[in-house]
């Protein structure tokens, strides 16, 4: 009778224990199919690559992209200056205010930030592509 109720115990710890371990592979499973968030811009072309890196001023990149994604330029705007008082020579900050002032139609000033952004990283060619894209299209509907 003693060894009955030892097999019951034992069996119901190894059933428990079974059941843990088999959310904890759902959640895991489930995890390892999340998607990423899309990164679609209006200005398809002159809008930078999404940030993988997710702190600190990275993270107010996210949200800057986030705010633009939904057109919502004056909330990017707000997110970039308080950015920009944080690191005020953080180029990719720099590129997503032209960004943010080329879609408000603001296209001198979106210039004039796309330069700041090439000023704080020269040397990184695909930031600069994407101001070079930004200061060509602002020029051309300046004239």
């Amino acid at each position: 009778m003693l060894f009955n109720e030892w097999q019951k115990a034992v069996f119901f710890m190894v059933e428990e224990t079974m059941n843990k371990l088999l959310i904890l592979l759902l959640i895991v499973f489930l995890a390892s199919c999340a998607s990423p968030r899309p990164q679609v811009f209006k200005s398809g072309s002159i809008a930078a690559e999404p940030v993988n890196e997710v702190t600190g001023v990275n993270y107010l990149i996210e949200e800057i992209d986030i705010a633009i994604q939904q057109n919502n330029f004056a909330r990017a705007a707000e997110i970039v200056q308080r950015g920009l008082r944080i690191t005020p020579d953080n180029a990719v900050l720099w590129q997503r205010f032209a960004v943010v002032e080329f879609e408000q139609g603001n296209y001198a000033q979106a210039e004039q930030n796309a330069l700041r952004s090439i000023r704080f990283s020269p040397k990184d060619d695909e930031l600069m592509g994407m101001n070079n894209n930004i200061i060509a299209a602002a020029r051309e509907l300046l004239e």
